[in-house]
């Protein structure tokens, strides 16, 4: 039996995209120990969609559950408040615009268990960057989480973007960061012109969350990345 994996799918006005992300999901975890976490914002069309799908697909090692709010809470904070409600052992924060590739998890949790002796990070391929410079599509540990990442999945520091940098830094520091490519989970990202710019991504481009987010990111990195947030697991 594997290890009981919580993935924490978070989503804000993209039902379609949801569905896609959570389809692909499915259907590459069906025999495996899943947990799956939903932080919905926005439309109830999309908990309705979802709900649809997963009718008759859960079991007692399959299980979701779904946290809505008409109100807008935000991507960064809706993770942590994702992280707050698992169970699982092994930890996997994923976005709606991700698309699973068969065998994925299969593929993280060999190499979490053979090269990191189940304790650290594996990041996956993305099909966009070498997760070798920055795995943006991390799984990770619980224990993992607590004693290197400061209890969180996300930190309220950032606007939206280099979450991940600092995830990945924290786990070289650590000496235990992996790199899988054979994990496949695309990312549909309209800079790679897999999907056009929606209401969110042109958000964060007018904001210039990038710019704001790397200064900040600098600050923390020289500050030696301080756990001064409240923890979301214990």
């Amino acid at each position: 039996k594997s290890k009981k994996t919580s993935i924490i799918l978070v989503t804000c006005n993209r039902p379609s995209l949801a569905l896609q992300a959570v389809s692909t999901l499915y259907e590459t975890t069906k025999h495996l120990n899943i947990e799956l976490v939903m932080v919905v914002d926005g439309t109830v069309e999309t908990v309705n969609k979802i709900k649809e799908y997963l009718k008759n697909k859960t079991t007692d090692t399959w299980t979701y559950i779904c946290d809505y709010s008409p109100e807008r809470r935000g991507a960064l904070w809706s993770w942590n408040h994702g992280l707050s409600m698992t169970t699982g052992e092994i930890i996997f924060p994923s976005g709606d615009d991700q698309y699973f590739h068969q065998h994925w998890l299969d593929k993280a949790l060999e190499y979490h268990e053979k090269y990191l002796d189940g304790h650290g990070m594996v990041a996956l391929n993305d099909k966009i960057w070498d997760g070798n410079t920055l795995g943006t599509t991390l799984l990770y540990d619980r224990q993992f989480c607590i004693d290197h990442l400061g209890s969180v999945c996300t930190y309220p520091a950032y606007n939206y973007f280099y979450v991940d940098n600092e995830l990945n830094d924290r786990a070289k520091l650590s000496g235990r960061f992996i790199w899988c490519p054979e994990s496949v989970v695309e990312h549909i990202h309209p800079d790679v012109r897999k999907r056009p710019r929606d209401f969110l991504d042109r958000e964060r481009q007018e904001h210039n969350f990038i710019s704001i987010d790397r200064k900040i990111f600098e600050k923390r990195k020289a500050a030696g990345f301080p756990n001064d947030f409240e923890p979301a697991i214990k």
